[in-house]
């Protein structure tokens, strides 16, 4: 009889799956560290003099104006608007979830290896960014420096933790010692569109959004308005790594809990 550790493990002639350095938190800014506090006071300075600006939605990969804006408040100074996001209706949120539904096959069929190397891709991209993603949670949801920073930190440890994720669960598993039999993969039911929360607008969003994007399974679209311009930050940053535009997209609404939808996907097509 087999043991438990050849239960778990790809069978034999399956190729190994890539492998990266182990993973590691990303570390918090210390504060009481003057350059630190500098690049953040920088960081805020540098959103601040940019607060007014317009940003469209986007979906499929392209910029997109509606026409309609919402007004993204500094709610620690209420006077101060951030900045005006276009704002989606039920055309816009139907469009986006097209977009992901028609991305799902090639996402899926892309090589693990390849989702992961996107994957480490944004996280590289969002750690070179951390303190103007950092300051815009500051100005947008009044988060202070050192929680700012934590959350920033959050969404790229879970852009790193599932790039590993996807390489490891890339094989076959081999679920059982009857061979041929009882072997597992996982894919997406289907696609949604969520509202990220207000306390956590970085790393909640990539928590649920991007284990499946490292995986075969499909990402949603963030709905949400409260942090609506950090949202398109990091939406870019995701489609600057190589997510396909269908794969994520930023179409805030101000009713967003009544814009979260879920379309599902004939799996085995």
């Amino acid at each position: 009889m087999a043991g438990p550790a050849s239960l778990y493990a790809a069978p034999t002639g399956e190729p190994a799956a890539p492998t990266c350095a182990p993973f590691q938190n990303e570390a918090h800014a210390d504060f009481t560290r003057e350059a630190n506090r500098k690049a953040m006071a920088k960081a805020i300075a540098t959103i601040g003099a940019s607060a007014g600006r317009d940003y469209p939605l986007l979906i499929d990969g392209s910029p997109l104006q509606t026409g309609r804006w919402l007004d993204s408040v500094n709610p620690a100074h209420p006077s101060q608007v951030v900045g005006r996001v276009a704002s989606a209706g039920a055309a816009e949120a139907d469009h986006a979830l097209d977009s992901a539904v028609g991305a799902f096959h090639f996402w899926r069929d892309t090589p693990a290896a390849e989702r992961a190397d996107v994957l480490l891709k944004a996280a590289a991209g969002m750690r070179a960014q951390r303190f103007e993603l950092a300051a815009l949670e500051v100005l947008e949801a009044g988060k202070p420096w050192r929680e700012a920073d934590a959350d920033v930190c959050e969404a790229i440890d879970f852009l790193e933790c599932y790039a590993r994720e996807a390489l490891r669960l890339s094989q076959i598993w081999q679920l059982s010692d009857v061979p041929a039999r009882a072997t597992s993969t996982s894919t997406s039911p289907g696609v949604w569109r969520w509202s990220s929360p207000r306390g956590t607008p970085a790393g909640h969003p990539h928590r649920d959004g991007v284990r499946r994007t490292g995986g075969r399974q499909q990402r949603g679209v963030q709905a949400g308005h409260g942090d609506a311009i950090l949202g398109y930050a990091m939406v870019r940053i995701l489609h600057e790594a190589g997510i396909p535009g269908g794969r994520s997209a930023s179409s805030p609404a101000r009713a967003a809990r009544s814009a979260i939808t879920f379309r599902p996907i004939p799996v085995w097509t």
